[in-house]
This record gives structure tokens, sequence and C-alpha cells, in this order.
């Protein structure tokens, strides 16, 4: 509750006060190695043959997309990226812990209870901080942004994140975050007006490339497993 619905949306929104949505989509990309990472110290579950592939050829596509392999002049680094990379602290834990509880409980009981300690958690900060929102400034815009956000940006996809946590290991959960930064990225491309540069294009192919072939081995490695 505390982790991913209040000190990760803290941080992911005072950082993109000083960072683009495009900076966001990119740490975003840390999430899956904090991830494994965690799942490796608290969770013991390590990473198989196909999931370092994977992993390796989503990280060579992230360094692409990026701009580390092939450097991009137009990159540049602010305060709000150092932000935005410690709200990924919050969000792996979700990820973490919840495969651990939804083994004994119903993955919606464990999301609505999370839910609930971090909304009223968070609802008391930003009203103590002074900083709740001036309704008569919202347009429908903003509403439309305050109900993907809501119902749809976070219960709905976080519950479904919960259900595939019963069956599915914390590394190949962790892998298929890579695909995060291009949607991001294409969305801020998209409504924000923010540069998407070919380099980037050819980084999130192979980010895509790396998701397919784990999808693939997973399909596989199922298989092997049905009864005749």
């Amino acid at each position: 509750g505390l982790g991913p619905f209040v000190l990760s949306p803290i941080f992911q929104f005072v950082g993109l006060e000083t960072a683009q949505a495009l900076d966001n989509s990119i740490l975003l990309a840390t999430e899956p190695l904090l991830t494994v990472l965690m799942a490796r110290m608290i969770l013991g579950e390590r990473m198989n043959r196909y999931h370092m592939i994977s992993m390796g050829l989503a990280l060579v596509g992230l360094g692409i997309f990026t701009g580390v392999v092939n450097v991009d002049p137009g990159a540049y680094f602010t305060l709000g990226m150092v932000f935005l990379l410690f709200a990924q602290v919050g969000e792996g834990t979700f990820s973490v812990f919840s495969r651990k509880l939804v083994q004994l409980h119903p993955p919606i009981a464990v999301l609505g209870t999370a839910l609930l300690i971090g909304g009223c958690t968070l609802s008391a900060i930003v009203v103590f901080l002074g900083k709740t929102p001036d309704l008569r400034l919202m347009d429908l815009k903003s509403w439309g942004a305050v109900l993907w956000l809501g119902p749809m940006g976070s219960t709905l996809t976080y519950l479904i994140w919960a259900l595939i946590a019963r069956t599915v290991s914390v590394p190949a959960m962790a892998i298929t975050l890579f695909i995060q930064p291009i949607f991001g990225a294409w969305i801020g491309y998209l409504i924000l007006g923010e540069r998407l540069t070919a380099i980037r294009a050819l980084g999130a192919c192979l980010i895509l490339v790396a998701i397919g072939y784990l999808s693939w081995m997973e399909a596989r490695h199922a298989s092997d497993f049905t009864p005749e």
C-alpha cells in the first residue's frame, strides 16, 4: 500500500515537474531490473536461460532507446529524473510482495487492501500539505485524464498484475515491463508533442523482439508440462 500507492506517486509527480514524460518512460525501464533484484533477495526466484536472453535483448534495446548505445545529442539529465528513479522502487515492491500474498489470499483482496491503505494515506498527505486541486480549473480533458489514472491506469491494471502473479514468476513478469517506455514515449509524442527519434524507434523494436521471444519461450515451456 505505501510503496506503490504513496511513495511512488509522490516521487513520480514531483519528478515530472522538471522532467519530460519521455524521461519518465525511460526510467520506467529501470523497474524490471529492480524488481528482478528484489525477487532474488526476497522470494529467492532466479532467472532461467531464456529470461536472461530476453533481459539482455531488452537492455540493448533500452540502451539504443535512451541514447546510451548511440549517444543522442538531445538527451539531458534533470533532477526530476532522480525522483522518477526512486519511484520505480515503490512500483517494484508491488510485483514482489503481491507475488507472495496472492498465493495465500484472493488477488482482489490483496489489491483492495493495498489501495485502501495507500489511498487513505496519500489523501491525508495531500490535504495536510494543502495540495488539493482546484476543481474549477478542471476541464473535460482533465477529468478524462483523472479517470484514466484512477480506475483504468491504477485499479484495473494492478488487478490484472495481481492475477497474473499467481502463476507467473516475477522475472518473467518484470521483463514485460520493458514495454512501458515504448508506449509512454509514443503517447508523449502523440499527446504532448515530445520528440521521438528514429534511433529510439529502433530500440523500441528490439525491446518488442525481446518480449516476443520471452512469450514464445514461456508458451513452449508451458506446453512441455501439458498432459496428453
